[in-house]
């Protein structure tokens, strides 16, 4: 159960624009989850939403985390080169307040946390951001 909140949770926050809260890289976020959806629904017209997990493997194993089942087996841990975090429990992660802030303070990184390493060039190159899961 508490592996399915931790998935289901993911799917509800935009940490690939507004850094990690939980350990998460961005793979499973709501703008991934948006996509994920549309192809779904456009590789299968017709198909009411609540049938596309039916349906679909690769959309059934996207809205589990990477599992098969919603209760089967944990999914890889995540790569160190994940987002940035908000969280004060992960020491070795970089923090997001460190490159969150864009050129103003109400502005942030173009291309969201996914581009937000202190020590890198995506944020001025946005086609070199990562995506720690391809």
């Amino acid at each position: 159960m508490q592996r399915a909140l931790g998935c289901a949770a993911q799917h509800f926050t935009y940490s690939s624009i507004t850094g990690a809260f939980m350990g998460e890289t961005g793979r499973y976020d709501a703008f991934e989850t948006i996509l994920e959806v549309l192809r779904a629904m456009l590789d299968h017209p017709g198909t009411p939403p609540e049938d596309l997990a039916k349906v679909d493997a690769d959309f059934k194993r996207f809205m589990n985390c990477g599992a098969n089942e919603m209760e089967g087996p944990p999914v890889e841990a995540f790569p160190e080169t994940g987002l940035c975090t908000h969280s004060e429990f992960e020491d070795p992660s970089p923090k997001c307040y460190l490159c969150l802030r864009g050129s103003t303070p109400s502005h942030g990184v173009p291309g969201g946390a996914i581009c937000c390493h202190p020590n890198s060039t995506h944020r001025t190159d946005l086609s070199q951001c990562p995506r720690p899961w391809e």
